[in-house]
């Protein structure tokens, strides 16, 4: 052991050696106080491992105890029977149902199209223009400086820049028409589809610029200016034998929690169902069954007895708190819910698939029954969880926040230890400071003892050197 109070081997080896002998028994108890300061603080650490743990299932179980969009059980897949014609999504608002939509035609953006510039040759017109594009009614003033000498294809992409920084609903781009020939021409096209983001008109107010290019003209359904490319369009589509209009294609406000995309016209009728997400409710589930068994198996191996040797002794065995613990975990996931409900609805997990092993781990051996029962039973499956006098997510949140919460038996273990921790500090300190001068003291001590004997030794050189 290394010598205490900063006395090391600096000063005579011997001597220093012959002192960590003598101190080695006065030592013993400061040794064992050490280890028991070890041992605390692999048990403050253990706790705080548990913690985690029991965090991480309350954490995992706590969606299955609420009503509503937040429960994990409520999951839900649209599916179409010709995805190239439409697809849909279903969020937990969704509600199981079957649906027959047939599109007649999508939802397009109006466009607009400029004259041919070859993108090389000199652009006709320099200085400072404006003018405006007028769209839902709104009217924006586009800005433009062009140099003089400018290329047509600088000069498209300063209009272009100006067009998209002065934030109207409109996107402008330069595109070449003609690679071969290096011509090039400005589009216009609405940011949003439909009739009511037609461009209504794009009109010079100075300089002429919108009329040189070839933008310049004024829209209306049914009557679009000669420069459109593309028409405004609603989409026209019927909902279970209902027409119905839409400005863009994507669709929301038909089935609370469903949106739909619709992508092509003319494929005739397309079957959309809108069901329990199985698959989704078994990967909530799958998250809690996981958090589950990580706790059942900290708590299992840090409560085991020893073996028949009397090795591999858990670092909680006899501790009340998470005996008591590995009791409770036994019957929180398995035990039948005992709250409302009438005879023979649901009344384990067991039933829904989720069985316990003899160990308390739980695992999903049936998916089948799981399916099911979240289609032929969902409310019973709902119940089964946040029953509120007993349902198995309640029961689960209640009984570890006793061991979470602020207040809690964590809580209070962990106080525990770092109470005991700060004794044992202090006992450390002080035998530490009193071995400290003790070993001083025997080195000075053996100093001088060495001192004497090496002047008797130099006395008696003297004396035989008279005699001789």
């Amino acid at each position: 052991m290394p010598a205490i109070g900063g006395i090391n081997q600096t000063t005579n080896s011997a001597l220093w050696q012959l002192v960590q002998s003598y101190l080695a028994a006065e030592r013993a108890p400061l040794t064992r106080l050490e280890a028991s300061r070890t041992d605390l603080t692999t048990r403050a650490s253990g706790f705080q491992d548990l913690r985690g743990r029991l965090q991480a299932l309350a954490g995992a179980v706590d969606g299955f105890r609420w009503a509503g969009a937040q429960n994990p059980l409520q999951q839900f897949a649209a599916t179409a029977s010709q995805p190239l014609a439409l697809s849909a999504t279903a969020s937990a608002s969704a509600e199981p149902a079957a649906h027959t939509i047939t599109i007649d035609a999508v939802a397009r953006a109006h466009s607009l199209a400029g004259g041919e510039f070859g993108s090389a040759d000199p652009f006709a017109a320099s200085g400072t223009f404006t003018f405006t594009i007028r769209q839902g009614g709104e009217t924006r003033s586009i800005a433009v400086d062009l140099a003089a000498g400018l290329a047509a294809g600088a000069a498209l992409g300063a209009i272009a820049a100006a067009v998209n920084a002065a934030g109207a609903g409109v996107r402008a781009t330069v595109v070449t028409s003609d690679a071969a020939a290096g011509r090039q021409r400005l589009l216009l096209t609405s940011r949003e589809t439909g009739t009511p983001a037609l461009i209504e008109e794009i009109a010079d107010v100075e300089g002429g610029l919108a009329d040189l290019v070839g933008l310049s003209g004024s829209s209306a359904p049914g009557s679009f200016s000669a420069n459109t490319v593309q028409e405004a369009a609603d989409a026209l589509f019927t909902f279970d034998g209902l027409a119905l209009t839409s400005p863009g294609n994507t669709v929301t406000d038909i089935l609370p929690g469903v949106t739909l995309q619709l992508l092509r016209a003319g494929d005739g009728p397309v079957a959309l169902t809108i069901a329990r997400d199985a698959a989704a409710v078994e990967a909530s589930l799958g998250t809690f069954i996981d958090a589950y068994n990580a706790l059942v198996d900290f708590v299992r191996e840090k409560t085991r007895g020893a073996d028949a040797d009397g090795e591999g002794r858990g670092l909680f065995t006899g501790n009340a708190t998470l005996m008591a613990l590995r009791r409770e975990l036994r019957g929180l996931a398995s035990d039948p819910v005992a709250g409302g409900g009438g005879p023979g609805e649901l009344r384990r997990l067991a039933e829904i698939g989720i069985t316990a092993d003899a160990s308390g781990r739980l695992s999903l051996s049936d998916s089948g029954a799981l399916a099911e029962a979240l289609r032929a039973r969902p409310e019973e499956v709902a119940r089964l969880f946040r029953d509120e006098t007993d349902g198995v997510a309640v029961r689960i949140a209640e009984r570890l926040k006793r061991y979470t919460q602020a207040d809690g038996l964590i809580a209070r273990e962990t106080e525990t230890l770092a109470s005991r921790r700060r004794t044992l500090e202090r006992s450390i300190a002080r035998l530490t400071e009193r071995l400290a001068r003790r070993e001083q003291t025997l080195l000075q001590e053996l100093q001088s003892l060495q001192s004497m004997i090496q002047s008797l030794l130099a006395q008696q050189s003297t004396l035989n050197q008279l005699g001789g």
